[in-house]
Formats: C-alpha cells, sequence, structure tokens
C-alpha cells in the first residue's frame, strides 16, 4: 500500500504509479494499493524509539492495515511477503519458502542491518541484525491483521542468512 504522505505527515508523490512503466515486466505481479490518510488527525513528535501513539507510527500502522484492500484477490494458497521498501530478502531463499510454511504458519527473515551508508553494518547490540520481512500463506493472511505480522516478527521459523535491511541511507539531497 502506499500513501500520498510519508510517515511525518508531509505530502509525497505516488512513486510507484510515477515509475510503473520500470515494473511493468512484473506488472502482472503488483497489487498497487493507493491509501487515503489525513495526517491532520496526528501529533507527530521527534521520537527516537518505537511509540505507538506518535503521528509517525500511526500513519505508519495505517498504511499497513491498507495491505488488506487485496484480500479479495488473495489466494489460500497465495506466498505473501511483506516487508518495507528497505528491507531486501535474499532470494536464494524462494525456491525453499513453501516447504518452509508447510512447517511454519509465520516465517520471519533474519536480514543484516545497516545504517546510513550501504558500507556501514551493525555489528554490535541488539539492532545488529533486524526482523522485518515476513512470509504467510494466504490463507493466514486473510485470518490476521498485517499488523500482528509485524508486531510477531521475532516469532515462528527464523530463516537466518535472509537478506539486508537499510536505514537512513542516503544525503540531506
Amino acid at each position: 500500500s502506499q500513501s500520498r504522505y510519508n510517515f511525518s505527515g508531509q505530502p509525497k508523490p505516488y512513486h510507484y504509479q510515477e515509475n510503473s512503466s520500470r515494473f511493468e515486466p512484473w506488472a502482472d505481479k503488483i497489487i498497487h494499493l493507493q491509501i487515503e490518510q489525513d495526517p491532520s488527525e496526528f501529533e507527530f513528535n521527534n521520537v527516537d524509539k518505537y511509540t505507538p501513539e506518535d503521528g509517525a507510527f500511526k500513519m505508519e500502522y495505517q498504511a499497513r492495515l491498507g495491505l488488506h484492500y487485496a484480500n479479495d484477490l488473495v489466494e489460500d494458497s497465495d506466498l505473501i511477503l511483506m516487508s518495507d521498501v528497505d528491507e531486501i530478502w535474499n532470494r536464494k531463499l524462494a525456491p525453499k519458502l513453501d516447504a518452509h510454511l508447510t512447517a511454519y504458519n509465520l516465517l520471519s527473515f533474519k536480514m543484516e542491518f545497516y545504517a546510513y551508508y550501504f558500507n556501514l553494518r551493525n555489528t554490535y547490540g541488539p539492532d545488529s541484525s533486524w526482523f522485518g520481512t515476513v512470509a504467510v500463506k494466504g490463507a493466514t493472511w486473510k485470518n490476521k491483521n498485517p499488523q500482528y505480522f509485524r508486531d510477531n516478527r521475532h516469532t515462528g521459523n527464523i530463516l537466518d542468512n535472509a537478506g539486508f535491511h537499510f536505514s537512513w541511507c542516503g544525503d540531506v539531497k
């Protein structure tokens, strides 16, 4: 799902819509959901940790809930991967996902965590690994709220060496 606002409540374009031609080879696999949000409903503070009451996290929560608008298109046997755009999962895992999901309802991807620059890996502390991307079957997806999967991404079957998480990358431009 994509909003016309970022998590700070500032307007932004629908990037996928503006660049959809770049994804034409995969168009039959992409469901683009444009969700409507009103950031004026929320108070935005400068927080440095997960604070569910803050506007930024409420915006993120609403955007994630927007994924359920596609439920009518999901088959019980479909493989669903929920991921943030800065989480790049290891495609070598793809052939193994179906087999793992027969034993578990939820797969969690343990990723290397990079911050600020693509060559600056966090190797110390609780954030040395990142759990963000999850995989589930369509039947499980339709019976849970998308936030449930985000909140439980540290549980279930954990797949090691599952990819990369890049946070706060780029410069001020």
